[in-house]
């Protein structure tokens, strides 16, 4: 299984919001199929940035989290 292709990367074109949502599904189930689901938070973030692109790379990096979310997936994906 850990040769699975990972999902296409997150598109801002069209509605946002829908392409988020489509995407952080189909990241969750890649993630479960190879077995990500069960590593440490700081990896999982890892995983959605690379698999994400590089405008979610650029996007993360504006974003503001308290102590402990930007190593935390929950609210990283929140």
């Amino acid at each position: 299984m850990e040769h699975m292709k990972p999902p296409k990367e997150m598109t801002f074109q069209g509605n946002v919001t829908d392409n988020w949502i489509r995407f952080k599904r189909r990241l969750t189930i890649y993630m479960e199929a190879i077995n990500m689901d069960t590593k440490p938070d700081k990896r999982k973030i890892t995983v959605l940035l690379t698999v994400a692109g590089p405008e979610v790379i650029d996007l993360f990096n504006t974003l503001s989290f308290t102590d402990g979310e930007r190593d935390n997936f929950a609210a990283v994906i929140r």
